[in-house]
This record gives C-alpha cells, structure tokens and sequence, in this order.
C-alpha cells in the first residue's frame, strides 16, 4: 500500500513538472510567419436579382421573351496569401490577398423583337453574367492553444475588395463594371503544428455583404484549408 501511494505520488510530481514548462503550454512561438490558404466558397447571391437585370437588358432592346431558363452557379474555389505576426500564446494579426471567387450566371431566352415583322421566327439569345470579387484583408486573431501542436482560434477582419461583373451575349462579351467597397469578416478554425515551424489549419469564414458592383449584395461563407510558415 505504501509502495503504490509512493508511486502515485512520483507520477503526480512528474506530471505536475511537466505541465508546468512552458514550452508544453503554448502551441507556437511569438514571431513572423506566412501561409496560404485554399478553399470553396458558397454565395448568398440571389438569382432573382440576375433575372430582374437580364429583363432590363432585354427592354432596354426591345426583345419581348416568350420563353427563358436561367440558372446561378453559387460555389467556387477561393485562395488567398498572408503574412502574420504572433504577439503572445493568444494574439495574432494577419493581411494579406484573398480572391472571393466568381460566380456565373447563365440565361437562355427565345423571343423577337418588338419590331419584327409578323410570323419572324423567333430568336434565340444566350446571356451570361460573371461577379467576382477581391482584395486586401487585415484580420486580429484570438487563439486558444490546447496542447503543444495543437490550436483553435477566432478571426475578425476588415477587408477592402475590390467587385467586377462581366456580361457576354452569344460568348461576345458586352461591358464590365467595377466597384470598390469595404466588408468585414468572421471566421473560427484549428490548427494543427508539426515540425515545429509548419502548422496545417482549417478554417470557416462568412464575408458580410460583399458588394458585387451595385447589381447585389450578399454574404459569402468559405471552408479552407491553409498551410504556414513560421520564421
């Protein structure tokens, strides 16, 4: 009995001596460090909103629809670059490139013109809309270690990207409109470090309202996969 309180009693002394090293609470040193990240984003974009510009457009012609399909491809890869700084075990800032993805809109409508002479064959017009949107993002990151390699952190951001939409007719492009705006961003994820200076991270984030040129607003939610550098 008492041999096995002994033992007991090394052991606790052990693992008291080893929770208390420093270099076993925090999973990263303070520093510099880059990454990269790459991911799908899904869009908030309202399809409504594209049908309601494609029948302007086709007003704005004179083209009297009979009939259309239109469809919105609302997912698509995003990416980005960073550079960061680590202040302590729970304090980080990052910026950095983002590209947020574009999304395409594709309509197909069957009609004529309201000048046509009677009994024209109707025609038949391929419209398409692409709304893309990037820039730079400053982000404060506040970080819980859970063991030596292992992290979870929070993300807020302010980003200022910069919107395009293009607009084709029959695969000829028509014109572009380009806008700047600013956004803020949220976001939580893990991080997992290995080899002391490299860590592997996965991350969810929502832009709030990204501006697509005047045509829409919405917000736009991202699950990615990042690497790092620390120096």
């Amino acid at each position: 009995m008492i041999r096995n309180i002994g033992r007991w009693s090394r052991a606790g002394a052990i693992c008291a001596v080893l929770l208390g090293m420093p270099g076993l609470a925090s999973a990263a040193e303070p520093g510099f460090y880059i990454g990269a990240y790459y991911g799908q984003g899904s869009s908030a974009l309202d399809i409504g909103v594209f049908d309601e510009d494609t029948q302007e457009f086709y007003d704005e012609y004179l083209f009297v629809r009979t009939e259309f399909d239109s469809g919105l491809d609302t997912k698509d890869a995003v990416y980005g670059f960073f550079g960061g700084y680590r202040f302590t075990d729970h304090w980080a800032l990052e910026g950095g490139f983002v590209d947020m993805g574009e999304f395409v809109y594709h309509e197909q409508s069957t009609g004529n013109f309201a000048y046509d002479p009677p009994g024209t064959p109707p025609r038949t017009f391929r419209y398409k809309v692409a709304a893309e949107s990037r820039g730079m993002q400053i982000s404060a990151l506040a970080i819980l270690p859970v063991g030596y390699r292992f992290e979870l952190y929070g993300r807020a951001s302010f980003a200022y990207l910069s919107s395009k939409l293009r607009r084709w007719i029959d695969d000829d492009q028509l014109f572009n409109v380009s806008q700047s705006d600013t956004t803020y961003m949220l976001g939580a994820g893990a991080a997992y470090r290995f080899a002391d200076i490299y860590a592997l991270r996965l991350e969810y984030q929502r832009a709030f309202d990204v501006n697509y040129a005047e045509l829409d607003q919405a917000d736009l939610d991202t699950i990615s996969l990042g690497f790092t550098v620390t120096f």
